[in-house]
């Protein structure tokens, strides 16, 4: 069992120094806090914007938003995740990726007959140099095609991971992905990139009401995050293909590949 660990007690004198050290000592290689953590990278980032010093304290405003944040990474200490995830040798591979103005990410579930649980996730914070969201809509499609090749190729000894399937909400991102015309050169780029990685893959479309890796780009609290069936087990459709939701954004929206 992997249990996480924080910080146990709240410094006297918060400072930016302070503020990431608390950040980077959360213990979750797997990812699986991202939903509370990231809201603590996104702070850090804020930080860096306003150009707080290391050592001074951070301002009144902003401390008294980060001590939200901080309750909720000391309550993650409580947290325990199982290193196994399935117990089944035969398994496919989920990988669902959104991005807003805070963050972009992806989150990874192995599915089989038995059912559907969280594998991995992974997340950034938004770029400095602000992009669109179609933009880092596709960015976090090309995160979840790096994890996507890094979960296959990591578990290849002990699973059999039969098929790969990249969900996103975004309509123009699938546009993208299986346009033939040559694109601009950041959509261009990615697009190669995404198709390289996982050449056999299958992109699909998924509403934002059932899309799991929502959860981290909105950020949540410690006791949501707890009770969210949809982060650490998928949408309760996961497992059952002929439940699959089956109108494409092509169809629904009228757009040509």
């Amino acid at each position: 069992m992997l249990q996480v660990k924080g910080h146990e007690s709240r410094p006297k004198i918060l400072t930016k120094r302070e503020v990431l050290s608390i950040t980077a000592g959360v213990f979750d290689t797997l990812g699986v806090l991202l939903p509370v953590t990231v809201r603590a990278r996104k702070f850090v980032q804020d930080l860096w914007r306003i150009k707080c010093g290391w050592d001074v304290p951070i301002p009144e405003d902003k401390e008294a938003e980060w001590q939200g944040i901080y309750e909720d990474i000391i309550n993650n200490t409580s947290i325990v995740f199982p290193h196994q995830v399935t117990d089944s040798k035969k398994v496919t591979l989920h990988l669902f990726s959104d991005a807003s103005t805070t963050a972009y990410d992806v989150a990874a579930y192995l599915v089989s007959e038995g059912g559907s649980r969280l594998a991995m996730a992974k997340a950034k914070v938004e770029p400095n140099k602000p992009l669109t969201i179609p933009k880092l809509e596709l960015t976090a499609v090309m995160l979840a095609a790096r994890l996507a090749k890094y979960i296959y190729e990591a578990c290849a000894d002990e699973l059999s991971i039969e098929n790969i399937y990249l969900w996103t909400d975004s309509q123009i991102t699938l546009y993208w992905l299986s346009s033939k015309k040559l694109l601009p050169v950041y959509v261009q780029n990615r697009t190669d990139e995404i198709t390289a990685l996982v050449p056999d893959a299958e992109f699909r479309y998924v509403s934002t009401k059932d899309n799991p890796s929502d959860v981290v780009s909105r950020g949540t609290s410690h006791e949501s995050l707890i009770c969210s069936s949809l982060w650490w087990g998928g949408s309760t459709w996961l497992p059952h293909q002929n439940m699959w939701p089956d109108k494409g954004p092509f169809e629904e929206f009228g757009m040509p590949p």
